[in-house]
């Protein structure tokens, strides 16, 4: 059956990947008042490739606190749900952090970005491969962390992990952007209180247009292993932040 461009997921029940019933009961409900609000624009979504082709890694240009949100709604139009790696101290924040373990999200103890429990680390990425390797879904975002006051092409260096992740499984990694997102909080800035990381944004919430875009499949060089030099990983991070950078370019 053919697919509707930029279909809603109520829309395509027929084919969506098998998630938690909580993901899908969140985008059927929030993403089409969501996509009204910020006249959202999904550009080049058939670049991901829709659910039941293999799994997929989407790494993420991290720009607001919505982004994955945002992403998950286009990746939907593929018949996508994206479990998001996200930093382990949400994961014990109230409320947030029992909503994105019923999403099915992956805690990982990443320190903004710097790994500080290589074993607990390693737990998390074998819970990506598991979900990949059964066709899945799994969000990056490679950076780490949002860069504070994000603007036109300002990220951090991706970090090598996905790599890893990705030469283990052998998925296609798929750049996307959630273009506009660090506008719909006016002002942004990681903030630690008593040892705790928390975001701190003005309360006004602008219904800003957004366009989300999803770049080319990206592949690992062949020649590259789990005991590859970690400076020919970084260097692949760095080619893949490279690609993941032409989505900048969107002249739409």
């Amino acid at each position: 059956m053919e697919i509707k461009a930029e279909p809603t997921p109520a829309e395509s029940p027929y084919y969506r990947e098998d998630a938690p019933d909580l993901y899908w009961r969140l985008l059927k409900v929030l993403a089409p008042p969501i996509r009204r609000m910020h006249r959202v624009k999904i550009i080049d979504h058939k670049k991901l490739p829709q659910f039941g082709k293999g799994g997929v890694i989407v790494a993420g240009i991290h720009n607001g606190p919505l982004d994955a949100a945002l992403i998950s709604v286009g990746a939907a139009s593929q018949g996508r749900a994206v479990r998001w790696v996200a930093e382990d101290d949400l994961f014990k924040a109230p409320v947030i952090g029992g909503v994105l373990k019923e999403l099915g999200c992956i805690p990982i103890a990443s320190n903004r970005g710097k790994s500080t429990d290589p074993e607990q680390v390693k737990q998390a990425m074998a819970a990506a491969a598991e979900v990949l390797n059964a066709g899945g879904t799994v969000g990056i975002f490679p950076a780490g962390v949002i860069h504070p006051f994000f603007e036109g092409n300002s990220t951090f260096p991706f970090k090598t992990g996905v790599i890893r992740l990705a030469i283990e499984t052998g998925v296609p990694i798929v750049p996307a952007w959630a273009r506009g997102a660090n506008a719909i909080f006016p002002w942004l800035s990681p903030v630690s209180i008593r040892d705790k990381k928390v975001y701190a944004a003005l309360p006004v919430w602008t219904p800003v247009e957004v366009k989300v875009r999803f770049g080319k499949p990206f592949r690992v060089k062949k020649s590259l292993s789990m005991d590859s030099p970690h400076e020919e990983l970084k260097a692949e991070a760095a080619r893949l932040e490279q690609a993941a950078r032409a989505l900048f370019d969107d002249p739409e």
